[in-house]
């Protein structure tokens, strides 16, 4: 699960005015009321630090379109039909690890370095810090700890479980695939970026997502980050090489995605029976939302699609 760090430091889009109107009626979202919960600390200095505001729909010409599409995916691409996938490959990894260890060690040390990749101060990449972890309180080289988990994803098992549990959300399957038919957009699935991009690609293909349709796509052995971090998308912006005023957001989560905000990259939240309504961060809140026909409008596509 190693993999080498970014080739190039992420390159800031230039900051937004603070004073911009907020957007009105017609898909054009509200700020968030008061009383949000503040961004966590780590998230806070980076927000001020970049000293960017939420692209809001007044700032953009109605014509606007973005040069790249930055889909989320679970609740936006697809749906797990349970969460039972989350314990199979659990219980995969440690039946592997405790061959090896006592079941309770392995656990313990298992859940401490995953707790721990989830708040990577980074440089190294997500998959670097947890087999660093894992190699540290087990005795053995990050190597060693990284054959373990390629050994793991390749298991029969866990490739049956995600067939088993993951199902497209049509609507979305269209759109993406209308949008790469059409020439005109770039792009890339912004994943929360806890297993490798290689297993986030291969789920997406099982499911009639074709590799060919994204230009990159997010994973644990190429960030240093999680989602509720602007650091993420920095690092997502670095690898795609465009400002954020190029990129759209799109997903489905208040408490993640609307995070891209503070980067100057403007969101697009689904409103959709999927939409995770957690309070959004402080200050952070989406440039349009809607469904997919709404989305489908403001990227200049099909709406029978949808």
């Amino acid at each position: 699960m190693t993999a080498p760090s970014l080739a190039k430091p992420p390159l800031p889009p230039p900051p937004l005015s603070a004073t911009a109107a907020p957007g009105a009626a017609g898909g054009q979202a509200a700020e968030p009321a008061a009383g949000s919960p503040p961004l966590a600390a780590d998230r806070l200095d980076r927000f001020l630090q970049f000293g960017f505001a939420p692209r809001r729909a007044a700032d953009l010409p109605p014509t606007w379109r973005p040069d790249a599409i930055l889909w989320d995916l679970d609740g936006t691409l697809a749906i797990w039909t349970s969460l039972q996938v989350v314990g199979h490959i659990a219980w995969a990894y440690l039946r592997r690890l405790a061959r090896e260890e006592p079941w309770l060690r392995a656990l313990l040390v298992t859940a401490r370095a995953w707790r721990r990749m989830m708040r990577n101060p980074g440089p190294s990449t997500n998959d670097q810090c947890f087999n660093r972890l894992m190699a540290a309180s087990l005795g053995r080289s990050p190597t060693a700890i990284a054959a373990l988990t390629r050994e793991l994803l390749a298991m029969p098992e866990v490739g049956a479980a995600v067939q088993r549990f993951l199902r497209p959300i049509p609507v979305a399957r269209a759109l993406v695939q209308a949008a790469h038919q059409s020439g005109r957009f770039q792009q890339a699935v912004a994943t929360s970026p806890v297993m490798p991009a290689a297993f986030n690609r291969d789920r997406l293909a099982s499911i009639g997502y074709a590799p060919a349709w994204f230009v990159h796509v997010t994973g644990s052995d190429l960030y240093s980050s999680q989602k509720d971090s602007p650091r993420f998308y920095q690092e997502l912006l670095a690898h795609l090489r465009l400002p954020a005023e190029r990129c759209l957001m799109v997903g489905n989560d208040q408490g993640k995605d609307l995070v891209a905000g503070a980067v100057g990259i403007p969101v697009f939240l689904l409103q959709t029976p999927f939409t995770r309504r957690r309070p959004a961060p402080a200050g952070l809140f989406p440039t349009w939302e809607g469904g997919y026909a709404e989305l489908a409008q403001r990227l200049g596509l099909p709406a029978t699609m949808t």
